[in-house]
């Protein structure tokens, strides 16, 4: 299991899910998908889940302003694509 976490800063960072089951070390490894002070402060609500087709894990952004994004299949290189869902 994977954690993505939007900082305060605006930085998030996605946890990759450990090969074990120990629960001392859930993580494997921290990856980092965006830099501090990035859009993603803008960030109001995140879910995460399977939205797009394929085994990837896709996350929908409610940002302040109102707006719905959809970013299909992030993982430890970053977000590849935006879908606009609503403005």
């Amino acid at each position: 299991m994977d954690l993505l976490v939007r900082w305060t800063d605006g930085s998030v960072s996605l946890f990759q899910g450990a090969d074990h089951n120990d629960p001392q070390y859930p993580f494997a490894a921290e990856h980092k998908v965006a830099t501090p002070n990035s859009v993603w402060r803008y960030a109001r609500a995140l879910t995460a889940g399977t939205a797009a087709p394929g085994p990837a894990r896709d996350v929908l952004v409610r940002w302040t302003n109102g707006g719905l994004s959809l970013f299909p299949a992030i993982d430890h290189t970053g977000t590849h694509a935006e879908v606009k869902l609503v403005e």
